[in-house]
């Protein structure tokens, strides 16, 4: 078709319609590009289902463990409540859960912590004996029960474990004595108390030996240059003042051509008698060993005053 334009309407004419093939491009894509974006939209929608029902598990789970966790520290708390009135003496609670551990089959792994002064492992497992026959009687959730023992300064000595805490009371003693680093021993209870026994011996015989022979005259002139120090003294009892006092002859020295001995120098004594040892009586010539107390006033039966040495005595030994 011939343009009225001429030859720069031609040119035109071709430019117009090349513009109209583009735009049909454009306004028809291919079979091809639909059946992609048919894929990708179905893909994001599976996608997006699969991350609601993954939130919606995850919070039913996470519901669930937090259920049962928290029925767990409800036992926790009440098996805590049990121990902690349980009493191993007239006036002392067994207060001293650690932790506690519920197993596979419902059952617990306790560990007691106590600390007190002057702590052995005699008396710590006495006290876990105690426990665990308390223990048998009135819980039987318990699988294993650890009873560690520390002393003043939070230093652990040992510790007792029973493994089958709710038959106890049929086989007593039946427990594991393990040592500070958690080794077992291989101890029993009557191991332990004759441990207990040679080492109060000892402790005896080192403080006897750490007692000295004080002059008497030095102590009288200058009780607080003396005052704590270990002292020994040998004497006659002249008087019983009361059940926990007496008054005690010393530096004594024994008759040539008969028994007995003459003393000299009066010391006031304080002293009480264990249930193992014997009570002082008049004319009882004994040892003792205790510390310095400074000076003892009274009054004699003249009306005079006096002013003795005062000896408080750990230990005294009748000869």
């Amino acid at each position: 078709m011939k343009n009225k334009f001429g030859r720069i309407g031609n040119i035109f004419q071709k430019n117009e319609e090349k513009r109209d093939k583009e735009d049909k491009t454009i306004k028809k894509p291919s079979k091809l590009l639909k059946v992609e974006i048919g894929i990708i939209v179905f893909l994001l929608v599976i996608l997006i289902l699969g991350i609601s029902a993954g939130n919606s598990s995850k919070k039913d789970d996470t519901y669930h463990t937090i259920k049962i966790t928290t029925g767990v520290i409800d036992e926790i708390r009440e098996l805590k409540e049990k121990i902690r009135f349980l009493k191993y003496s007239d006036d002392e609670l067994f207060d001293s859960v650690y932790s506690a551990k519920k197993n596979d089959e419902g059952k617990f792994n306790v560990e007691m912590r106590r600390v007190y002064s002057g702590v052995t492992m005699y008396s710590c497992a006495l006290a876990a004996d105690k426990l665990f026959v308390e223990i048998d009687k009135s819980i039987d959730n318990i699988n294993e029960l650890k009873f560690s023992c520390y002393t003043d300064e939070l230093t652990q000595i040992g510790s007792i474990v029973s493994t089958d805490v709710s038959n106890y009371s049929e086989h007593l003693n039946d427990f594991h004595i393990l040592d500070s680093n958690g080794n077992n021993t291989g101890k029993t209870l009557d191991d332990l108390k004759r441990e207990e026994e040679e080492r109060k011996v000892q402790e005896i015989k080192n403080y006897k030996d750490s007692c000295q022979k004080l002059n008497y005259k030095d102590v009288l002139r200058d009780p607080d240059k003396y005052y704590g120090q270990r002292a020994y003294w040998f004497g006659e009892v002249t008087q019983v003042v009361d059940s926990i006092s007496y008054m005690i002859y010393v530096d004594c020295k024994k008759y040539q051509y008969y028994d007995g001995y003459s003393c000299n120098n009066p010391i006031y004594v304080v002293y009480i008698s264990s249930e193992s040892s014997q009570r002082l009586i008049e004319h009882d010539m004994v040892k003792i060993y205790g510390y310095m107390a400074g000076n003892q006033s009274y009054t004699t039966v003249m009306g005079a005053n006096k002013t003795i040495p005062k000896v408080n005595a750990l230990y005294a030994d009748i000869q």
